[in-house]
Order: structure tokens, then sequence, then C-alpha cells
């Protein structure tokens, strides 16, 4: 079974043995995040190009 939702934004480590994860554009926690992408900052990258990605496929 597949997946839904938005699981391919770049993820980053904090830190050496730190398992604090988050998106690398917006630095906002992956867990808090979850496969929502209205929990990315409006002002991230990978919000705004998947937005237009699903906007143009949509469009009438």
């Amino acid at each position: 079974m597949k997946k839904k939702g938005f699981y391919d934004y770049l993820k980053q480590q904090a830190g050496e043995g730190i398992h604090y994860i988050y998106c690398a554009h917006c630095k906002v926690d992956a867990d808090y995040i979850g496969d929502r992408l209205e929990r990315h900052l409006p002002s991230c990258e990978y919000r705004i190009t998947k937005q237009k990605t699903l906007d143009g496929n949509y469009s009438f």
C-alpha cells in the first residue's frame, strides 16, 4: 500500500546523535508536519512548489 500525503520533502537531522528531524526548507519539526502540506510555513520552498504543481493539475 502506497503512503498518501506529502512525505517527499527534504529532511535534516539537527545534529549528530540528536533525534530531531525537520524540513530542510522551513525548519519545522517533521513530526509536527507529518504528511500535511499546510503545516509547512507559507514561505517554505517545498510547500510553494507543491502548491503550484497541484494548482496546475487542477486548473479549469
